[in-house]
């Protein structure tokens, strides 16, 4: 079983090769593994892959993570990946003043969050049009609306 941050998830059954690891580094120092079958069961996604065919082996790879050529993944010019986000510098277009750096994105369920550190404190902004205006080469420009600064953590 994998949780996939496809959108929506079910699009994981569209990538055929993966490096699997317990981390990036480590996936990527595996040679890529091809998927022999890929169904949904219930609201979960199952994952066979053509060199494990049996339960031992299946366990070796319990809490590792999949990893997709960044050129296998077909992103439209509205859309972005997680991964381009984090290290961005993020620019309240209102106060004119920069926020701080995406650290993470995360699914809370309403929708994408970036938690985004500064040298005060950490900020959680939702990823949606009404608040990210724009996102250049190396900035997400957001107009936070009045009171926003309740999604402020200050470091004590």
């Amino acid at each position: 079983m994998i949780h996939s941050h496809t959108r929506p998830a079910q699009a994981v059954a569209g990538y055929l090769r993966f490096w699997v690891g317990v981390d990036e580094q480590a996936a990527k120092n595996k040679p890529l593994m091809t998927v022999s079958r890929c169904w949904q069961h219930g609201r979960r996604m199952l994952l066979q892959l053509d060199s494990v065919n049996d339960i031992e082996k299946a366990a070796l790879f319990v809490r590792h993570q999949l990893w997709i050529k960044r050129d296998d993944v077909d992103v439209g010019d509205d859309e972005y990946l997680w991964n381009d986000l984090i290290g961005m510098t993020v620019f309240d277009d209102i106060q004119q003043k920069v926020l701080g750096v995406v650290q993470d994105v995360q699914d809370f369920g309403a929708q994408d969050t970036l938690l985004v550190q500064s040298k005060d404190g950490d900020w959680m902004i939702p990823f949606i049009e009404e608040i990210v205006t724009v996102i250049d080469d190396d900035c997400i420009h957001v107009s936070l609306p009045e009171g926003m600064d309740a999604c402020f953590t200050p470091k004590s």
